[in-house]
């Protein structure tokens, strides 16, 4: 049931993201600009003026290439078809059960050192195609394009499991397990715990450092 709701919440994303992109498109230019608010590492929610189509484009391109790196596909149809959505947000909680809440992603399916060479492939030919069906909605031409990309990459089987090594695809199995993610700073959220003494050390030592500046 979860890997149904998953893959079609990402269906739903890309397409609504698809569709904004087209209808800015169709603006006059002065009217495709747009405030939008982006989270950057280390800086925060950062508002930036951007051009709503790339934006919006670029925002169904990320959650397509990510259901690559967040699921286990199915090599023998080329990783058209999804087996099994990895659970990020238990496994990074520290909180995951696998059997009550699945496999958790792997940090190595995020790598590029030549082991998810085939994955990258088709995640680029998906690209490609995502590309394609926006051209053709913003040229008023195939309407049914979008729908054709998403049932080409999108589409689900069930049936697969850990023990049949998700209908034979071993190797994606074997190389989660060989890097699981974990809890980022041995710990999750602010209040407490291990991360909330890193956070506190942290703050003592830059208060520290101001004082002695100031001082001198």
């Amino acid at each position: 049931m979860g890997n149904r709701v998953a893959i079609a919440g990402t269906r739903a994303a890309i397409a609504r993201e698809i569709n904004i992109a087209v209808g800015y498109g169709l603006l006059p230019p002065r009217e495709q600009v747009i405030e939008a608010s982006i989270y950057f590492d280390f800086y925060g929610v950062v508002d930036l003026r951007v051009w709503a189509v790339a934006y919006h484009l670029g925002r169904a391109l990320h959650a397509l290439q990510d259901s690559f790196s967040h699921t286990i596909r199915d090599a023998a149809d080329g990783y058209r078809t999804v087996l099994t959505v990895l659970n990020y947000a238990e496994a990074v909680a520290g909180t995951l059960v696998e059997s009550r809440d699945g496999l958790p992603h792997a940090n190595s399916f995020d790598s590029c050192d030549g082991r998810t060479d085939p994955v990258i492939a088709a995640a680029t030919e998906a690209t490609r195609d995502l590309f394609a069906a926006s051209r053709e909605l913003l040229r008023g031409r195939d309407r049914d394009a979008l729908q054709g990309v998403l049932d080409g990459w999108l589409r689900y089987r069930s049936g697969c499991s850990v023990e049949d090594g998700f209908c034979g695809n071993d190797a994606q199995l074997a190389l989660l397990r060989d890097e699981p993610t974990g809890p980022f700073l041995c710990a999750v959220g602010w209040n407490g715990g291990a991360m909330g003494e890193v956070v506190l050390r942290t703050f003592l030592v830059v208060c520290a450092v101001l004082w002695w500046r100031r001082r001198r």
